[in-house]
C-alpha cells in the first residue's frame, strides 16, 4: 500500500510505502518533487530512506476571490445597504459569511455582525445569499437592514463578504497508515500559520456565530482564554482553538515522537511551522 501526501492543489509531496518495495521504486525516485521513505511497518525496509530537507508550506492556488460589484445606501431608506458581490471559484458552490467594520478598521473592537438581511429592490429575499452553499461565479445581492444590527451612522461602516471553499485554513496533509501499535490512520498537517492567517480564521468563526466565542470590549475569548484583542492575536491560544474547530490537535510530546518515528522525518521543533494531527476513519 502507498499513501500520498497532498494538499488541495493535488501536488504530491511525499510517498510513503508501508509494504514491500515496489519493483519499480527507482522510477518513483526520479519523479520531480517526490521524496520516498518507508514507514516502520515495513520492518527492515524501513531502514531505507532518503533525506527530506524540509516540509514544504502550502499556498492555496485556487482560493475563492470575492469581488464587491457595488455597495449603495438605498435612496428611499437610508437605513438599508444594498451590496452586490461575486465569488470566483473553481467549485460550483462556496461558503459565504458577512461582517462590517466601524470606520473601516478591521478589528474586533470595530466589528459588526450583519444578521438582518431583507428583500432587495426587486422584492427578492437576500438572506439566502449568506450560507454554506452559495452559487459561485455569479452575482448575488445582500440587503442589510443596518439599523437592526448597528446603532450608529451608516456612512461610518465598511461591509465585507467572506468566502471559503473547505476548511477554515488551507492545510497540506500527510496520511500515516495504521500500525500494530497505532491502529488509527492519522492525518498530519504542517503549515506556517501567521498571525494574519489566524486573525482571518477568527473573523470567519465570529461571522459564523461560533458558540465557543464571546466578544466583549473588543476582546474575543473562548471561555476565559483571550484569543484576540482588537487585531492583536494570541498566537498559541488562537491556533489551538482554530485547529480544534477543524478536528486537529497540535503535535507535541508522544504524538510528535510517534510521527517522527513512523515517517522517518526529523521534524524541526523550532522551524516556525505548526504541526497538528487528527485521527481519520478508514474507508
Amino acid at each position: 500500500m502507498l499513501v500520498a501526501m497532498s494538499g488541495s492543489n493535488s501536488r504530491i509531496r511525499q510517498i510513503i510505502f508501508s509494504g514491500n518495495l515496489p519493483v519499480n521504486y527507482e522510477a518513483w525516485r526520479g519523479i520531480n518533487n517526490v521524496n520516498v521513505s518507508f514507514s516502520r511497518a515495513s520492518g527492515s525496509r524501513g531502514l531505507v530512506t532518503w533525506p527530506v530537507t524540509q516540509f514544504m508550506g502550502y499556498t492555496q492556488e485556487n482560493a475563492p476571490e470575492v469581488t464587491i460589484v457595488s455597495s449603495k445606501i438605498r435612496e428611499n431608506d437610508p437605513e438599508v445597504l444594498d451590496v452586490v458581490y461575486k465569488v470566483t471559484s473553481t467549485k460550483p458552490t462556496v461558503k459565504v459569511r458577512a461582517l462590517a467594520f466601524e470606520d473601516g478598521v478591521r478589528s474586533f473592537a470595530n466589528v459588526v455582525r450583519p444578521q438582518d438581511f431583507i428583500a432587495d429592490l426587486n422584492g427578492n429575499e437576500t438572506s439566502g445569499n449568506v450560507g454554506d452553499a452559495v452559487t459561485a461565479n455569479e452575482e448575488h445581492t445582500l440587503s442589510w437592514k443596518v439599523s437592526s444590527d448597528w446603532a450608529t451612522r451608516l456612512a461610518k461602516v465598511s461591509f465585507e463578504v467572506l468566502a471559503t471553499e473547505d476548511d477554515i485554513l488551507p492545510l497540506e496533509l500527510m496520511t500515516i497508515p495504521g500500525t500494530a501499535s497505532h491502529p488509527e490512520t492519522w492525518q498530519v498537517s504542517w503549515n506556517y500559520i501567521t498571525a494574519d492567517k489566524s486573525f482571518e480564521a477568527l473573523l470567519w468563526l465570529y461571522a459564523d456565530k461560533d458558540l465557543g466565542l464571546t466578544l466583549q470590549n473588543g476582546v474575543l475569548k473562548n471561555g476565559d482564554t483571550s484569543l484576540c484583542s482588537g487585531a492583536s492575536v494570541s498566537a498559541y491560544d488562537a491556533l489551538v482553538y482554530i485547529y480544534g474547530k477543524m478536528g486537529f490537535q497540535l503535535l507535541d510530546g508522544d504524538a510528535l515522537s510517534y510521527v517522527k518515528e513512523a515517517t522517518r522525518f526529523n521534524l524541526p521543533d523550532k522551524s516556525g511551522r505548526q504541526y497538528a494531527y487528527r485521527v481519520v476513519a478508514d474507508e
